[in-house]
């Protein structure tokens, strides 16, 4: 994956994760939102930190920042399937709120503090077997 991409996708998932849950429902366009936006973290730092660190795109603050945001997702072992798929508990449960507040943290570590996401989505017509595209485009404004 290249590098200035993986880091873009990381700052907009790590504001993403920082959002009230009906803002994270709609940044993420539905779905199981829990479970994407974990997928996304993983995927865009902790498959990436080391490259990310030697390229100098991340500081060793903001790794630390990071880690303790990827230590508040509770392990699949612990925490039942619905933690992950039900949009209710976005809502809900305590440990979204941690996460939300460990994602507040590394963005004012990662200089987002102020950032806003922009999210359009566009939508194509529901077609005869009830499915539908979605594209869903999200940029960073520095506020």
């Amino acid at each position: 994956m290249e590098r200035n991409y993986a880091f873009e996708e990381l700052q907009k998932t790590v504001i993403i994760l920082s959002l009230p849950a009906a803002e994270q429902i709609h940044a993420m366009g539905g779905g199981y939102v829990g479970d994407e936006m974990a997928i996304d973290y993983h995927t865009y730092f902790t498959d990436n930190r080391v490259q990310l660190l030697e390229d100098g795109l991340l500081t060793e603050a903001q790794v630390v920042a990071l880690e303790e945001l990827g230590r508040a997702f509770p392990s699949n072992k612990v925490m039942d399937v619905d933690f992950w798929l039900d949009q209710g508990r976005l809502f809900s449960d305590p440990q979204w709120d941690l996460i939300r507040e460990k994602a507040m943290i590394a963005c004012s570590e990662m200089g987002l503090a102020n950032a806003r996401l922009q999210v359009n989505i566009e939508q194509g017509e529901v077609d005869d077997r009830g499915l539908q595209w979605m594209r869903i485009q999200t940029s960073i404004e520095n506020g």
